[in-house]
């Protein structure tokens, strides 16, 4: 698909890795028995994850080399991720493994693929979380507002998990 994009001109390139999904409370409430992490995460989801963003940048890598006029740049979703869950509550979060709406507190990890999030299960069924700021998790497969927000703060604003590190260095108003 690059070299499709590059043939019509296109020159500057952005991937981004995955987040580490075995956080996620979709799959979380799925394999309630895998192995966790000091997070809470599965340990096998989250090193596939891993492993997929170190091969997305051995792309980016590559892709360097072969297109030298072009700009490639790497956001690491899966670090920004990791930074923004182990240092939770420095950021606003008390509840990072559980979705603000769908299923309510009766389900594990508030998620059930039955109950997802909607008008019913939110006016009906009583299962919107009281403050979806404390949450990273909107629905158990969508993030917070909050949560997309600090991520953006700390990759795109600050340059923090971008390779290279001022890939959006020219996209920002001069202040």
């Amino acid at each position: 698909m690059t070299n499709v994009l590059y043939a019509n001109g296109a020159r500057n390139f952005l991937y981004i890795g995955v987040t580490p999904l075995g956080c996620s409370p979709s799959l979380l409430s799925t394999f309630l028995l895998g192995v966790k992490d000091s997070n809470g995460c599965l340990t096998d989801i989250n090193t596939l994850s891993y492993n997929h963003g170190l091969s997305l940048l051995n792309l980016v890598n590559q892709l360097r080399l072969n297109y030298t006029d072009a700009t490639f740049s790497f956001l690491d979703y899966y670090a920004a991720y990791t930074q923004v869950i182990g240092n939770s509550s420095s950021y606003g979060f008390s509840n990072t493994l559980q979705a603000c709406c769908g299923a309510g507190p009766l389900f594990p990890y508030r998620y059930n693929p039955l109950l997802f999030c909607n008008a019913l299960s939110t006016t009906t069924l009583d299962t919107l979380c009281a403050n979806p700021n404390t949450f990273i998790n909107w629905d158990g497969i969508h993030f917070t507002h909050k949560f997309n927000s600090v991520i953006f703060n700390l990759t795109v604003n600050a340059g923090s998990y971008l390779n290279p590190p001022n890939a959006f260095s020219t996209c920002m108003p001069s202040m």
